[in-house]
């Protein structure tokens, strides 16, 4: 099927809703005549109207989602399909939508009415976005600022510590990061790692790299007794790891990175289809159900090359693991930390 452009002239209907489920949305306007932003303070659909609790509306919103992505990602021109907050000019509103993440647009008038993405989906809109993979987060030169750098000895490549945790099944005080960033040899476990300065710091025990999650876990050369959390710069020390959910959505967030330091992001999905993310090897992996993260501040990326491994924290509490940064945009796309957790029997207490 050809590209598609931004918006479509039919709205969708899916099967199986009941009559009364859609709720018509705002019109998007055309591509190249943008609006400015104004609507940051929209509700977070057009359909939420219909539902006092946005817990509600999101779960509506996720029923569309669920039925209409698959079909989506049948489009060669499509790269990845998200539930996520919508975007005009570069900055995030407060609008959930069907976000399509395409190689190419073209415009409406270039394309017959069965071509074109349609305004949206059972009241839900879509935003469709010119894609841009993801790379690995850990392959940026180390910088002596911020969060502690990890690595690999000799590698030239260092990612984030992101904070120390206790493995619950042997009570033993370990430190996070990325999978990848200690990968040598096409392996993570039994891996050297060491410091900014390349002073031994112990070996990679555990870790799981898959589209599910990136983490691995070091075992330190002298081992500590007590955790020593985050430095005193950061916010709020981390109290909990949960898992995200549909109230996370347009929250703030906040991430330590050896490469950028202290950064504030906002969540603007929690639930996509085969985000792109570039291997070191060059290879493209496609993960599933991660947290993306823009920025705040346009022009400030929220995550760069040598954060991998910076734990992504609400308020106080461990949500995701930053995995992979879009250089161009600042964003970042971080795996569910409480996934990690489970697999690899971890806590913070």
């Amino acid at each position: 099927m050809a590209a598609r452009s931004r918006r479509g002239s039919k709205r969708a209907s899916v099967p199986g809703e009941p009559s009364d489920f859609a709720v018509e949305s705002s019109t998007e306007p055309a591509a190249g005549n943008d609006a400015h932003p104004s609507d940051q303070s929209a509700p977070i659909s057009a359909r939420a109207r219909k539902f006092n609790s946005p817990h509600l509306a999101y779960a509506n919103a996720k029923s569309v989602f669920d039925k209409v992505a698959p079909e989506l990602m049948k489009d060669p021109n499509v790269v990845s399909v998200d539930l996520g907050l919508k975007q005009v000019l570069q900055r995030v509103t407060n609008q959930l939508a069907i976000r399509i993440h395409v190689r190419q647009k073209i415009h409406d008038t270039q394309l017959a009415d069965d071509q074109q993405f349609p305004a949206d989906f059972a009241g839900i809109p879509t935003d469709v976005i010119i894609s841009k993979p993801f790379q690995l987060s850990s392959v940026g030169p180390t910088r002596l600022v911020g969060g502690d750098a990890i690595g690999v000895a000799n590698s030239g490549r260092f990612g984030t510590m992101g904070i120390d945790v206790i493995c619950t099944d042997d009570a033993v005080v370990r430190l996070l990061t990325c999978a990848h960033v200690v990968q040598s040899n096409g392996t993570f476990i039994g891996v050297p790692t060491v410091d900014r300065s390349n002073a031994a710091v112990g070996n990679s025990v555990r870790g799981a790299l898959s589209q599910d999650f990136d983490c691995a876990l070091i075992e330190e050369s002298a081992p500590r007794s007590i955790r020593f959390g985050l430095p005193p710069s950061v916010p709020h020390q981390p109290r909990i790891i949960r898992y995200p959910n549909s109230g996370d959505i347009s929250q703030t967030v906040w991430k330590l990175g050896q490469a950028t330091i202290l950064k504030l992001g906002t969540i603007t999905s929690i639930h996509s289809l085969s985000i792109p993310i570039v291997q070191s090897d060059g290879t493209t992996w496609f993960v599933n159900d991660h947290i993306q993260i823009s920025p705040q501040k346009i022009g400030t990326p929220f995550a760069d090359l040598g954060d991998s491994g910076a734990v992504v924290v609400m308020v106080d509490e461990a949500i995701g693991i930053i995995r992979g940064i879009n250089s161009t945009s600042g964003e970042a796309v971080a795996s569910v930390l409480a996934a990690a957790a489970l697999t690899l029997d971890f806590d913070f207490s």
